[in-house]
């Protein structure tokens, strides 16, 4: 079988394939077939979705799957429970870093609010639980989403600066605010940033605080 090198989207231009990847228009469903040689990977009708998914999320799994045959053992993709806060990818590994420390954060104030618990939140590593609970939150947005987290991360960007650049986002920050929306504290990723379409999940974190103070 022939390699196909690349795809041209309407509107949005020619875009290159990862070595593998085929995409062919269906005009009876009005949509793009996505396919790993001749698995199908996924039906997609929206332009710019295909885009993201080409460029962004395929991109994301070969760059982890590169890595694990140069680094074997510390880094396979990871989408629900964490292994020593290994995700995979940096971005993703930077997200869950700061989802973590919200989920933590948010658990340490819930014994109040005041220095000595401001300084406990600001000076302790969150704990497996809260890496955990940050994994399920990743699995939770790409599964609401319909995408890659750093898809969101790269719309994230397109929103702020107009370049669809997942560099261009503050990992940390974002998971940081995606974690305390999820708990429903009315904090938003949207209160410092510009709005793009994200589904976040409500998420409930209560850890065993029990001799922490």
């Amino acid at each position: 079988m022939a390699k196909q090198r690349s795809v041209i989207i309407k509107k949005l231009g020619k875009v290159p394939l990862p070595d593998g990847i085929f995409v062919d228009w269906s005009p009876v469903n009005q949509a793009w077939l996505v396919r790993w040689h001749e698995t199908p990977l996924r039906v997609i009708s929206d332009p710019q979705e295909l885009h993201d998914y080409l460029t962004v999320e395929l991109g994301q799994v070969r760059a982890a799957a590169k890595s694990a045959r140069t680094n074997p053992g510390t880094t396979s993709m990871r989408y629900g429970l964490p292994e020593e806060g290994r995700f995979g990818n940096e971005f993703t590994e930077e997200f869950a870093a700061g989802a973590a420390q919200a989920y933590w954060a948010d658990a340490i104030f819930s014994l109040g609010a005041d220095k000595r618990t401001a300084e406990l939140a600001g000076s302790t590593t969150p704990p497996l639980s809260a890496w955990v609970k940050a994994g399920q939150l990743i699995g939770a947005l790409q599964t609401l989403n319909g995408v890659h987290i750093a898809v969101l991360g790269a719309r994230a960007a397109r929103a702020d600066t107009g370049d669809y650049d997942v560099n261009l986002t503050d990992a940390r920050e974002f998971g940081y605010a995606l974690a305390l929306e999820s708990l429903g504290h009315g904090v938003s990723w949207f209160d410092n940033h510009k709005s793009f379409k994200l589904n976040v999940p409500n998420l409930e974190y209560n850890p065993d605080l029990e001799g922490l103070l």
